[in-house]
């Protein structure tokens, strides 16, 4: 069984680790020449790998290291704390073959995946020490300048570790350690909202910079309706010369809280947006709903309502992110993932716990849990079209059949 987790987890690679699109890849170039910005973290430590000017070979390699950064902590964990007998390695085993694992693999090159091996380096450490304390809010901190949404995705997350992990003492007690995460994670997003914005006198600059950085051939952004939707960016692109970067990339750096809820007020109105929910989000959304009762069952009914506050709120966290933008895949994706952590955090170091899941995952549930995630695939945000030739999406293939 462990070495077919491993055969499956470099199977789902193989499948779903394909060329970035061009927005994954822009966001790559984002870096702290005009001071510290939104997602600039990344960016300005791989400039020491491209210097000046970014090429197409060398934005894959960053985006493919990005992506195994990320799945390689996510194995990290699985090997850590899921290896020691039958029952946590099948745990593993519908972890890596489910429909979410395949989705977060399929988003090569997103900021993402840095978060992911932030937040999983970071669990391998005990959180009943201060020094996974210290990791946590290491990680919490540090992932809000890799991209702000560290907050929702995984803050929530660690102070439920946390808090699951120091079961004895008060309340007020427990609460004070389990909140360390949350608060160094707002800390720096309050920073980020407070300091990092590209003054609007500097957006041509920036843009002009971006665009001089690249020489990407790849997703290459061109044409009228492109230069009508993005004239800022367009206004700065000299004679016949293509943007090599992606115009939206650029735009929503820079967009407000505000700006992002107006956006949402009309692509919820958009016919692809509500086929993205029912195609996407309802697998995710059911998948989550599993895996949170799966926690429950894992708790145990003795288990107070903190406990099951703190999970359901991990959980559900990332879901938040659907108010102010459109990615459902990544969101439900990562609600899934954070369900899995969730149990692993209870797993570690508690019998009790290690005997609920082997009483509630039984040969049947592991089998049709199991099966049912082999026929369902939802959107890839990478170059990979694999998803429109399975459940839900085969459903629009089916009506090619009519007249």
């Amino acid at each position: 069984m462990q070495r077919l987790v491993f055969l499956v987890f470099f199977l789902v690679i193989l499948k779903f680790l394909l060329p970035p699109t061009a927005f994954s890849s822009t966001v790559l170039l984002f870096d702290y020449e005009f001071g510290i910005i939104r997602r600039g973290l990344t960016g300005s430590l791989l400039n020491f790998f491209w210097g000046d000017s970014v090429s197409r070979n060398e934005v894959f390699v960053a985006a493919a290291a990005v992506s195994l950064f990320g799945l390689l902590a996510v194995l990290a964990v699985l090997v850590r704390f899921l290896f020691s007998n039958l029952t946590h390695l099948k745990l593993a085993l519908l972890l890596v073959t489910s429909f979410a694992f395949s989705a977060i693999v399929g988003s090569t090159g997103y900021l993402d995946l840095v978060l992911i091996g932030f937040t999983c380096t970071a669990i391998l450490t005990d959180p009943t020490r201060m020094t996974g304390v210290l990791a946590r809010c290491l990680a919490a901190f540090v992932g809000v300048f890799v991209h702000e949404i560290m907050l929702p995705y995984f803050a929530v997350f660690l102070a439920a570790d946390i808090w699951l992990a120091r079961n004895s003492g008060t309340l007020a007690s427990r609460l004070r350690v389990a909140f360390l995460p949350l608060a160094a994670a707002l800390l720096g997003f309050v920073t980020l909202v407070t300091t990092a914005q590209i003054e609007r006198d500097e957006l041509s600059q920036w843009h002009a910079y971006i665009n001089a950085k690249s020489e990407l051939e790849v997703g290459v952004i061109g044409g009228k309706n492109n230069a009508e939707k993005f004239p800022e960016i367009y206004e700065y692109v000299v004679g016949e010369k293509k943007l090599s970067v992606d115009p939206e990339a650029m735009v929503v750096q820079n967009r407000s809280i505000s700006d992002n809820l107006r956006v949402m007020q009309k692509k919820r109105q958009e016919f692809g947006y509500m086929g993205w929910v029912i195609f996407d989000g309802m697998p995710l959304f059911l998948m989550m709903l599993w895996v949170i009762h799966l926690n429950m069952r894992v708790l145990g009914g003795g288990a107070s309502w903190a406990d099951r506050l703190a999970v359901t709120s991990a959980i559900l966290a990332p879901q938040s992110l659907n108010i102010i933008a459109f990615d459902i895949v990544r969101f439900g994706a990562l609600s899934v993932l954070v369900g899995f952590l969730l149990i692993v955090s209870q797993l570690r170091g508690n019998e009790a716990a290690s005997d609920r899941l082997h009483g509630f995952l039984t040969m049947p549930v592991f089998i049709v849990v199991l099966v049912l995630n082999q026929f369902v695939t939802v959107t890839q945000l990478n170059s990979g079209t694999a998803h429109q030739h399975t459940v839900p999406w085969v459903v629009l293939k089916q009506f090619e059949w009519m007249p």
